[in-house]
C-alpha cells in the first residue's frame, strides 16, 4: 500500500487470501484489484490488535470509499475465508456473517466444484543418512502470508497441520505460528495435513489463535 511516507506492507485484519499456487489465488488477486481499481482506500487501526505483526507489516482494517470493509467484500464473494490472527478483532461478526453467506451460496472457494489442493511432492529415494530438504521461500504475492517451515515427514508438500485436541476440537496450525513446531500429526487419531487454510476450514478445522 502506497502511503505519504512511502510504500508499506499491510496485513488486512480478518482475511486469509489463498497463496500462490493454491486454489482461488488468481480469483482473489483479481477480485482485490477490481475492488480498489480507481478508488482511494483508507487504513483503520483496530485497538484490539497490535500496530504491526511479527514481520513488520501494519495490521489494519482496509475500507473502500463509503466505508465498506474490503475484507468483508472479499469474504462475501467467496474469494477468501475469514481469519482470526490473534485476538478477536472489531466487527468480526460481519466477517463471519459474510463467510456464512458465501458458504450457503457456494461462492468462490466454497463452490460445488471445490478447490483442488496442490499434489504432494514425490518422496525422495531412501538413503542411509537422509539430509533434511532445504526450506524454500515463495515469492510474496498475498495480503497475509507466513514464513516457510522446514520439511517434516508425513506432510509432503502440504505444511498446514490439522490437530485434534484432547477435548476433540479440530485446530489447524500454519507455518510460523507459535505452536506449529511442537504440534505432531497422528493419522490414527484422525489428524491430517492440509495444503491451504481454505481446505482445512472446509474440512471442519478452525485456525489456531496464535
Amino acid at each position: 500500500m502506497r502511503l505519504a511516507s512511502g510504500v508499506e506492507r499491510v496485513r488486512v485484519i480478518g482475511l486469509d487470501t489463498p497463496e500462490i499456487g493454491e486454489c482461488g489465488f488468481r480469483e482473489a488477486s483479481a477480485g482485490l484489484r477490481n475492488l480498489v481499481a480507481g478508488t482511494t482506500v483508507t487504513r483503520e487501526r483496530d485497538p484490539t490488535q497490535d500496530n504491526r505483526d511479527r514481520y513488520g507489516r501494519l495490521v489494519r482494517h482496509v475500507r473502500m470509499a463509503g466505508g465498506d470493509s474490503a475484507a468483508v467484500r472479499m469474504i462475501r464473494q467467496g474469494l477468501a475465508p475469514e481469519y482470526l490472527y490473534d485476538e478477536p478483532y472489531q466487527n468480526r461478526a460481519a466477517h463471519l456473517a459474510a463467510e456464512r453467506a458465501a458458504k450457503a451460496e457456494r461462492l468462490g472457494i466454497w463452490g460445488r466444484s471445490g478447490c483442488t489442493a496442490p499434489a504432494p511432492a514425490p518422496a525422495p529415494a531412501p538413503t542411509p543418512t537422509p539430509a533434511p530438504a532445504p526450506a524454500t521461500t515463495a515469492p510474496p504475492a498475498r495480503l497475509v502470508d507466513t514464513p516457510p517451515a522446514p520439511a517434516e515427514p508425513g506432510g509432503g508438500a502440504c505444511r498446514i497441520k490439522g490437530n485434534i485436541s484432547s477435548s476433540g476440537e479440530k485446530i489447524f496450525h500454519s507455518p510460523g505460528q507459535r505452536h506449529y513446531t511442537q504440534t505432531k500429526i497422528s493419522p490414527a487419531k484422525g489428524e491430517r495435513w492440509f495444503c491451504s487454510a481454505a481446505e482445512a476450514i472446509k474440512a471442519g478445522w478452525r485456525a489456531a489463535k496464535v
